[in-house]
């Protein structure tokens, strides 16, 4: 299994597309701080608009995919500031697929579909040293044949009530979260992160090793065997290349495994431990609740409850970027 395949196969993300906005005139939309796992993303069909996150602006025309990675806070705006503001609210409907919210005015057009990636548990290990926005090109997508169909399937299927159009949407949508991050790979323009790791040809075979046998003792010197460079050259790309050691990664790789076996109550804490390499379990429980901010104990009960892991509102803290 590749890199990516077998990332995602741990992070188990899911798509839902929850609004086809068009918007006219001068408009804003305020969106606030998405809950932690949750990846808000906004697709432009049609037109431009401007993408204010933080203190950057985000320039946006049809085609391009914004994605905030730890679901920050933003405001997308129209262009054209001269334009003459709406005078009516907006006119808000369920089409039979999904919302669709309309706000007329003159001036420059804009037409976006709206949703959320949802990431399981292990969701952080793939947002480390992200930035807060990342956007995908048109460009780029005009150069994926694949991207591209699916975004106007997307498309067709949100704007017509047919039967299962609702599902296919959501379908679609999970689909379009591996297609972005293949894009976000491929175009070259990721500094940070897993995923730059991924794009690296140098450093890319370390990441496979460390996500397909995270129980191996991996040191410095054997990752950097695997990609044919000295253990310091290695090091130094590594840091370059993600923000990340490559100790923090194999950390943060590990901790996402012994998670999944804690799940599993046949498994001791003990056991789980020695499994990825710790002789002492205090010393695990220490890693482990630096990783999730909680302690295996804990996160073993929460898993048994039907809110899951994530019941005690708090993010695996490598998760922040």
């Amino acid at each position: 299994m590749d890199s990516l395949s077998q990332l995602l196969s741990t992070v188990e993300p899911a798509g839902t597309v929850d609004l086809l906005c068009r918007y006219g005139g001068r408009w804003r939309a305020d969106h606030p701080q998405a809950p932690a796992g949750h990846v808000p993303y906004h697709v432009i069909l049609q037109g431009e608009g401007v993408a204010r996150v933080g203190h950057d602006e985000l320039a946006l025309r049809a085609g391009d995919i914004l994605l905030l990675p730890h679901g920050a806070s933003h405001l997308l705006r129209g262009v054209d500031a001269r334009a003459p503001a709406a005078t009516a609210p907006p006119d808000i409907r369920h089409n039979g697929v999904l919302t669709e919210l309309t706000q007329d005015g003159a001036g420059p057009r804009l037409e976006m579909l709206c949703g959320v990636f949802t990431l399981g548990r292990a969701g952080g290990l793939l947002l480390m040293a992200l930035p807060q926005a990342m956007v995908v090109r048109a460009a780029t997508i005009t150069d994926n044949s694949a991207l591209a169909t699916l975004l106007g399937l997307m498309r067709t299927e949100a704007s017509r009530p047919r039967l299962g159009a609702a599902a296919i949407v959501n379908q679609l949508s999970t689909a379009l979260f591996t297609l972005v991050l293949r894009a976000l790979i491929h175009d070259g323009q990721q500094t940070r992160g897993l995923l730059a790791l991924m794009a690296d040809p140098r450093l890319a075979p370390a990441v496979q090793s460390m996500l397909q046998t995270p129980t191996e003792p991996w040191t410095l010197v054997t990752l950097a065997q695997r990609c044919h460079l000295s253990r310091a050259t290695f090091a130094r790309q590594f840091v370059r290349a993600s923000g990340l050691t490559p100790l923090r990664l194999l950390t943060a790789i590990r901790m996402e495994h012994a998670a999944r076996q804690l799940e599993r109550p046949k498994d001791s804490v003990a056991r789980v431990a020695a499994g990825i390499g710790y002789q002492s379990e205090a010393a695990f429980a220490r890693a482990f609740k630096l990783h999730f901010g909680i302690g295996p104990g804990t996160y073993r009960r929460q898993a048994a409850t039907p809110e899951g892991v994530m019941a005690g509102g708090r993010p695996p803290r490598q998760a922040q970027g």
